[in-house]
């Protein structure tokens, strides 16, 4: 089988999400693959049961500050460069 390069880890930030990033960080450093951290913010529409497509209303700055830093937290708790964390742009 060949080398792992990269990892791809789902975290929803629950209390569970040290413990599967610290799993995510063994494998890497075992296969020398890069590790990247995901977490979803979801954005809610004003009217959830409406049959807009696209939300009318944008997810609170301060929701999304919110999870970087847990995403930054979980980073320096395994040893991974907290700066290597980032944002996909926005859509």
């Amino acid at each position: 089988m060949a080398d792992y390069q990269r990892i791809l880890t789902a975290v929803d930030l629950n209390e569970q999400s040290g413990a599967v990033v610290a799993k995510a960080a063994e494998l890497a450093r075992q296969w020398q693959a890069a590790l990247t951290l995901l977490h979803v913010v979801e954005f809610v529409p004003i009217e959830p049961m409406s049959d807009a497509l696209v939300p009318v209303m944008q997810v609170d700055d301060q929701l999304i500050s919110r999870a970087q830093e847990q995403i930054r937290a979980l980073a320096r708790t395994v040893g991974l460069d907290e700066h290597a964390v980032g944002s996909p742009p926005a859509m």
